[in-house]
């Protein structure tokens, strides 16, 4: 004894086969042995599609014992059209694998292209009644090899109601609501929804039983836009008072506090490659275009991986980012544009160093009083900054980060548009006394006895208000470079503070993201490259925040399991389950 789900929609492209492999997912959880039956013979060839995805091909079996793959067709040419004995033998045949999904294709054409069957010659009544007989016999010839008690058969149909469709359930009518669910998967759109309307009252009149529909249909709305159910409003089912039809809607679309469906699937564009039809679609072309990019992903990492063995670091730091745009235009051309798109903001190599050189900026508000430094050529003052930067990181013991801090500072000067013509001499000041103010901070981050690495996290991420030192209190080279002592109480005001608190976060982010670019950017080139190999054109929005939360905001560090399920787990699969195990199996 088994149990049947016949999964129809009356359109194609709305998810159907993927429904129907997901359904066989969660019955298989539930120690049930299943074989999923291909009965769309002009859709996606089932097998194919499973075998090339990278969410099914260790989920499914579909080979004969030692044999090549399973086909409906095959079946059907040499049991009825070829009168073959071999085809009683094929029936017998079927392979077994416990725990496995079981899949039947109905691939119309044969391993060396040609066709096996036209489709026309299947939709007259008489074949229409061998096919069933056939699907009856391999059912029949499942249950006997299967060692579980519960079994269940899963029929993808073709979309519509004719032929094959027709024929399927007149044979599921006999079985009767006990024994068969009816699983219709519709889209968000208007007419989908009063097609699969009138779909369920076909049912409900065929099967002939006093029992609540709701037991024996159910309905997913699949692939809804996550972007429109997110703006609110509703749907409008268009159902005028006193319509016979309103107790089965409601029935069938039962809604919560928004006037959208409940047993709804939401659906983006970043997660395509996980649905079955997506899996199946120019994968040579995108193995082409894939190697380029990959290319270019391998020469970007080598970049990378140089890095740690560069004296000038900021110089690097411009082939790196040379080097990752290069990767992003190479998306671009195979088409992954919104991929490219959502990696050049803020992910990008540069952008820190110019959200700094922004601040830096900032500062050149900052003009010293009363004070007497035009002896100072602009080479002199940032050879001066320089060199009181290297005795502030040999005091600190940062000799480590030494070509870092100092790069960072070469970088301040270029990006701010420092020691150039036109470049005012104070602004370069302020900024080099800044970062004096930034190492009086720092200096005694070595008795938290814990890495210069975690003690600039913290100091991102803190909520505590930096202030600028009092003037007394910083190193005496400032006193150097402006001859002069300042005021304290003109010097130490209010705006200085705030610009000041920005810098420094800014500054610490900026340092931080250089000590770890190579982790970051490896990170980024291989959730690149993960997601091309998925059949995506788009980064999952929950990866790429992911990524921003480690590479740019520093709030969260590297986790392989945190990554494993963003990228390699079947993350929106699980969510169909869910919806499923809700919305059908309940």
């Amino acid at each position: 004894m088994y149990e049947v789900y016949s999964v129809e929609s009356r359109k194609g492209g709305v998810g159907k086969t993927t429904i129907a492999l997901n359904l066989a997912k969660v019955l298989a959880g539930k120690k049930y042995d299943v074989l999923l039956i291909d009965c769309d013979i002009t859709g996606t060839p089932i097998t194919k599609a499973a075998g090339n995805s990278v969410y099914w091909k260790d989920e499914v079996w579909a080979e004969y014992e030692g044999l090549e793959p399973m086909n409906l067709i095959d079946f059907y040419e040499n049991k009825y059209l070829l009168e073959d004995k071999k085809g009683n033998e094929l029936v017998n045949q079927l392979g077994y694998q416990k725990g496995k999904i079981h899949l039947i294709g109905s691939d119309i054409y044969g391993r060396n292209g040609e066709l096996i069957i036209d489709p026309r010659d299947l939709m007259d009544e008489l074949h229409c009644y061998w096919f069933v007989e056939m699907i009856k016999e391999l059912a029949d010839s499942f249950c006997k090899k299967s060692e579980q008690t519960q079994k269940a058969i899963i029929l993808d149909n073709s979309p519509g109601y004719v032929g094959i469709g027709r024929s399927i359930r007149g044979w599921l009518a006999q079985l009767g609501p006990e024994r068969v669910n009816f699983v219709l998967v519709s889209s968000l759109d208007e007419q989908d929804i009063e097609a699969t309307i009138g779909s369920a009252i076909d049912i409900q009149r065929m099967m002939n039983t006093e029992r609540e529909i709701t037991q024996y249909v159910k309905v997913v709305v699949n692939k809804a836009p996550e972007d429109l159910l997110d703006e609110g409003g509703g749907y409008d089912f268009g159902l005028k008072d006193g319509d016979c039809r309103e107790g089965l809607v409601n029935a069938l679309f039962p809604r919560g506090q928004k006037k959208y469906p409940q047993n709804i699937i939401k659906y983006d564009q970043s997660i395509s490659g996980q649905f079955i039809e997506a899996s199946l679609k120019d994968i040579g072309n995108q193995d082409m275009e894939r190697s380029k990019i990959y290319k270019d992903i391998n020469k970007f990492k080598k970049t990378i991986e140089s890095f740690s063995n560069k004296e000038n670091k900021y110089g690097h730091l411009k082939n790196i980012t040379k080097d990752y745009h290069s990767v992003l235009d190479q998306l671009v051309r195979a088409g992954y544009k919104r991929m490219s798109k959502s990696l050049e903001e803020d992910l990008s190599p540069e952008t820190f160093m110019t959200y700094l050189a922004d601040h830096v900026r900032l500062l050149g508000n900052m003009v010293y009083p009363n004070t007497d430094i035009m002896e100072f050529s602009h080479e002199d003052l940032k050879m001066f900054g320089r060199d009181s930067l290297i005795l502030m990181i040999q005091e600190d013991h940062l000799e480590p980060y030494s070509s870092i801090i100092l790069s960072l500072y070469e970088g301040m000067y270029d990006k701010a548009g420092y020691g150039k013509r036109g470049a005012n001499i104070y602004q370069m000041l302020n900024l080099n006394v800044f970062l004096l103010a930034v190492f009086e901070i720092q200096k005694h981050w070595a008795k938290s006895n814990d890495t210069y690495r975690a003690y600039l996290k913290n100091e991102v991420t803190k909520k505590a208000k930096v202030k600028f030192p009092d003037r007394k209190s910083i190193n005496i080279d400032i006193t150097r470079m402006a001859h002069k002592n300042l005021n304290a109480e003109k010097y130490v005001s209010e705006l200085m503070n705030a610009y000041f608190r920005r810098f420094y976060k800014a500054y610490c982010k900026a340092l931080l993201r250089m000590i770890d670019i190579e982790q970051d950017y490896k990170l980024i080139m291989r959730a690149c490259r993960d997601t091309m190999d998925q059949n995506a054109k788009v980064m999952r929005a929950e990866l790429l925040d992911y990524l921003r939360k480690v590479v740019v905001n520093k709030t969260m560090d590297w986790d392989a399991k945190k990554y494993e399920d963003l990228v390699s787990a079947p993350y929106e699969m699980k969510t169909i389950q869910k919806q499923l195990k809700k919305w059908v199996l309940k």
